[in-house]
């Protein structure tokens, strides 16, 4: 009836089409795309990709619960031609991978109002693959965080660097049983870590030149975490990593690398690595020479392509029980500090403002 109609319409015709048009346009459709008996969860993440903003995502150990508006109309069986349902896919691979340490292979549907349909069936091959296999060795302690999470809902490929390099080499190592394997993938996440925080000091040409070199961005990490750090020349590195290997491989794992962080000389191996770098006149800290100096020369002789890799050794043929230890140091500092670089309010308030002191200093640190 016409009175129950009354201000839903503008008087003026042009304007009552126009108004008609509006609303047509910005009609909201919503989708949801998830697994057999998820829902929506009060804890859930809420991210934006492209124009779609509020894009709600629940992540459970056995499933996921994926919802969103558009104005576009589209048909239920193209939802996965779409990078944004591409994309969140994967992020619930990633964010399964971060808090439950496994992938859930699952059946996928797709509701749109009271149509639905199954987008992937139960099967024995995953939809979304993953290089580290469904379960992870060493799972993520508790401060990678629905926090940490939110960080990483917002990345997309587009956007992705060094940084998300260094997590995705890190999650490699987790997935590894093997130490050879696990410090091979853990170099290389410290390698994106320190070249991500070298390219967010790029200044002058002077200083661009020398960042870019491998050893300057390691004594710029250094000197970010307020520790020492000076190479050893080529002709003694075999035997710095000969003299390191025969304190590493003998430590007592249940106090070394707490006391290793603190410089406690009281702990007799971490005196003998401080005796083996006075032996070398070396002035990198304890804990430096460890994280970093060791590992990388360790890296250059065995894990390089210039080298046959140890593909064969035996249980405790070097590098075997130095690797052990090497990778216990490296995943403890990845694990606690990796995240951190993802928290865009810590990065612009203190990171950034620390990289360009540094680089302010430049000529009174190293030319």
């Amino acid at each position: 009836k016409p009175q129950n109609l009354k201000g839903l319409f503008h008087p003026h015709p042009v304007l009552n089409i126009l108004f008609l048009m509006y609303n047509i346009c910005m009609a909201k459709y919503v989708y949801e795309i998830y697994s057999p008996n998820a829902s929506m969860s009060k804890s859930s993440i809420t991210y934006s990709y492209g124009p779609t903003k509020g894009i709600s995502l629940s992540v459970y150990k056995s499933g996921f619960y994926l919802r969103y508006e558009q104005t576009v109309d589209r048909s239920l069986s193209e939802l996965l031609d779409l990078d944004l349902v591409k994309d969140a896919l994967k992020k619930v691979v990633l964010f399964q991978l971060i808090q439950y340490g496994c992938v859930s292979n699952m059946a996928i549907y797709a509701r749109k109002g009271d149509d639905e349909i199954v987008l992937v069936s139960q099967s024995s091959e995953p939809y979304v693959y993953t290089l580290c296999g469904s379960k992870l060795y060493r799972k993520f302690s508790s401060v990678w965080d629905k926090k940490v999470l939110s960080h990483l809902s917002c990345r997309t490929k587009s956007s992705q660097n060094r940084l998300d390099a260094a997590l995705h080499a890190f999650i490699l190592s987790k997935s590894k049983e093997y130490v050879v394997e696990r410090f091979i993938y853990l170099w290389m996440a410290m390698n994106g870590l320190y070249g991500y925080m070298a390219s967010l000091s790029k200044s002058n040409k002077t200083w661009n030149k020398w960042i870019g070199k491998e050893y300057s961005q390691l004594k710029f990490f250094s000197i970010f975490y307020d520790e020492s750090y000076e190479g050893i020349s080529k002709e003694k590195r075999n035997d710095f990593i000969a003299d390191m290997s025969n304190v590493l491989e003998s430590v007592s794992y249940s106090t070394f690398l707490e006391d290793l962080k603190k410089n406690n000389l009281e702990n007799e191996s971490v005196s003998q690595i401080q005796a083996i770098l006075s032996k070398y006149s070396n002035s990198s800290s304890v804990y430096m020479s460890c994280l970093i100096l060791l590992p990388y020369y360790v890296r250059c002789r065995y894990f390089h392509s210039e080298k046959a890799l140890p593909l064969f050794c035996f249980r405790e043929e070097a590098p075997i029980p130095t690797l052990r230890i090497l990778c216990l140091i490296l995943e403890d500092f990845l694990e606690n500090e990796l995240y951190k670089w993802f928290d865009p309010e810590l990065l612009e308030k203190s990171y950034l403002p620390r990289i360009q002191d540094i680089v302010s200093k430049s000529k009174n640190l190293f030319f």
